[in-house]
């Protein structure tokens, strides 16, 4: 490996915990702080200078401080650095060129991600009234003791399984999408974690 590519891979690692968040996303929004974050950490590995003029306005805003160390600083952190517009453009833009430079395509392993929970969060919100018709139902009927009535309700279960199974395997195939096999593989193997692990990292960063 180039030294480009271990410093890529390496900050790719670093950033591992930060993606971990996008399976805790409720909405897009979420999720799109969770990606900004992600963009936010490799800049301070790989553009320090992009970074450093960012991070600077960031440590002097008052509302990212106070809202340090609430369940709202991690957001209020990213917008921050978001209001910095040109700025941010000019981040976001370096990071891209680096990971360009290596062979990773980091938007295709974001994209796979993203599009795998908001399929996941869609097949769980239309599942769950189905599911509480079936059940209120069969209550009512008196028939919650029918093996017949009783696997309709398991078959809707079914399918919301189905499509957490789909949502796990597009996780597993993140990796294939970098140009860069070897500054990709650690998206293969992303581990589970709490979006919370992730907010005392970017409040240091």
């Amino acid at each position: 490996m180039t030294p480009d590519e271990i410093a890529f891979t390496n900050a790719f690692n670093r950033q591992r915990p930060i993606l971990t968040g996008f399976a805790h996303c409720s909405d897009l929004n979420e999720l799109h702080v969770v990606r900004d974050a992600f963009f936010f950490g490799l800049a301070r590995d790989l553009c320090p200078e992009q970074y450093s003029t960012i991070a600077s306005h960031v440590v002097m805003d008052e509302q990212v401080a106070a809202t340090a160390h609430t369940s709202q600083g991690f957001q209020q952190l990213l917008e921050s650095a978001r209001s910095q517009k040109a700025e941010w453009t000019a981040l976001v833009d370096a990071v891209h060129e680096k990971a360009t430079a290596v062979g990773s395509d980091i938007d295709g392993i974001w994209k796979t991600l993203e599009q795998g929970r908001m399929e996941w969060l869609r097949a769980v919100n239309a599942a769950h009234p189905i599911k509480q018709l079936l059940k209120e139902a069969l209550h009512k009927d008196g028939a919650a003791s029918s093996p017949g009535d009783v696997s309709d309700v398991m078959m809707v279960d079914l399918c919301t399984l189905y499509q957490h199974q789909r949502f796990i395997a597009r996780c597993r195939q993140v990796g294939y999408h970098g140009g860069n096999a070897r500054t990709t593989e650690s998206a293969q193997r992303i581990p589970s974690g709490e979006m919370g692990s992730t907010e005392g990292r970017m409040e240091t960063a």
